[in-house]
């Protein structure tokens, strides 16, 4: 009995752990979750060099939110010093006032070329004007060159070290955000630069009730997991929120992430947390597509809406998130309305995620190959849909250790073998016993 059946068809829904289940049945596939953030303060603490989003770190790869925000590493240029260009006038005067020394217009230059305004984009151009400028003392010229050491843009060699001196400069001259910078970097504690979570504290705090967001996001982040400080949940929602309601990206995703799973300051809320979801996937934020898609996708906080589902999924998926393609594959499979071909395309979709190794889209391809195919009108493929449950078992997936016993001990595509069947079963109940863990 304990071989005779096995659970469904993988799909990324929503929860927190342990996984919440449907309220409905599909068959062959499985609960869907999504993206979330996790809260233990082990995941909250960035990895190595994990915090500055100037230095191009990739974007995570499973479920934890990017714990820190900076923003985009020009996106002040586009603001305040764009006007001031404005009121200079043509790029020619500015040029001249740079010449003769100005350092408010050396700045501007290298603000033109970094922004590739009036001139085409170069790097190095704006990294020579903006130390020029920084070291005239212009404090915003020390913000954007100690961003230019940082990344290593234009040429310059990367240095932390060096970076903190002009960041430090244009944080005495007032410049907020190099405020939220310096934070970042004491946070990150990398490059030569000592991991000092009081400092980056006290910062964050400046910048925020200066009104910076970023830093507002960052600060909450601290707060609500004590580093650096004593743990204040309150302080640190409120600061989330004010980030959030002032666009900033991944407060947007904290908020939705908290008001689905519910916290001891928010009270669980599918439909503001749909609202959060929406608003940071458009601004582009993948995890929130994929989130905004699953919810379409089982009408939490939002009526469903398959079409909505797949396209967010789609945006998703484009910005490669696997699990987005696993969802889409998971609507071609079972829509009740399908059309001639979108079952074949939801295999594929499948087995595209799991030969990237997707241990979800493996076992969904596994069954799709062979337990659902006379259902799908799919041609049964025993040799594929094994290779598939082989490769899900080898990362830790109980249901397809358990499929893999059942088919031993039927002799269901493959040769009879009660000895593996039982060999196997015992791996499965120890996987889901591990499991069980995890979860507690």
């Amino acid at each position: 009995r304990a071989m005779a059946g096995a659970s469904a068809l993988h799909s990324q829904r929503f929860p927190s752990p342990p996984l919440v289940p449907l309220t409905r049945s599909i068959g062959w596939l499985s609960a869907t979750r999504v993206f979330r953030v996790d809260v233990s303060p082990q995941a909250m603490r960035p990895a190595r060099g994990g915090l500055c989003n100037f230095r191009n770190v990739l974007k995570p790869s499973a479920v934890p939110v990017r714990w820190m925000s900076s923003g985009p590493a020009v996106s002040w240029l586009s603001t305040k010093l764009s006007k001031q260009l404005s009121k200079m006038g043509a790029l020619q005067k500015v040029k001249e006032a740079a010449e003769k020394g100005d350092a408010k217009a050396m700045t501007l230059m290298g603000v033109c070329y970094g922004m590739g305004r009036d001139v085409e984009q170069d790097d190095a151009k704006a990294a020579e004007w903006f130390k020029k400028a920084a070291d005239a003392g212009n404090g915003e010229a020390c913000l954007a060159y100690g961003i230019w050491l940082l990344g290593g843009k234009g040429g310059v060699a990367r240095s932390a070290p060096e970076a903190v001196k002009y960041l430090q400069v244009a944080e005495k001259g007032g410049v907020t955000q190099a405020q939220t910078v310096l934070g970042i970097i004491f946070m990150s504690g990398d490059d030569g630069v000592v991991r000092d979570s009081t400092k980056a504290l006290k910062l964050f705090t400046k910048a925020a009730e200066a009104g910076d967001a970023q830093a507002m996001h960052n600060l909450g982040m601290m707060l609500t997991q004590g580093i650096g400080t004593v743990v204040s949940i309150s302080r640190g929602t409120d600061w989330i929120r004010r980030a959030a309601t002032a666009g900033v990206v991944e407060s947007q995703f904290t908020m939705h992430c908290w008001y689905r799973d519910g916290t001891k300051q928010l009270k669980q809320n599918h439909k503001k947390s749909f609202e959060w979801a929406l608003k940071a996937a458009n601004q582009g934020y993948d995890q929130a597509m994929h989130n905004v898609g699953a919810m379409y996708d089982e009408g939490v906080g939002v009526a469903e809406n398959k079409a909505e589902a797949m396209a967010w999924y789609k945006k998703a998926m484009a910005l490669g998130v696997t699990d987005s393609m696993v969802n889409l594959g998971k609507c071609l499979v079972m829509n009740p309305n399908k059309r001639e071909g979108e079952a074949q395309a939801g295999l594929e979709l499948f087995c595209v995620a799991a030969d990237e190794g997707n241990m979800r889209a493996q076992w969904n391809a596994a069954a799709t190959l062979w337990n659902l195919a006379e259902e799908l009108g799919l041609e049964k493929d025993a040799a594929r849909s094994m290779a598939y449950l082989e490769q899900a078992a080898r990362q830790g997936h109980a249901q397809a250790l358990q499929e893999q016993a059942r088919r031993y001990g039927a002799g269901e595509g493959v040769d009879k073998d009660m000895d593996k069947a039982l060999e196997i079963q015992m791996q499965a109940q120890e996987q889901r016993e591990l499991d069980l863990r995890h979860q507690s």
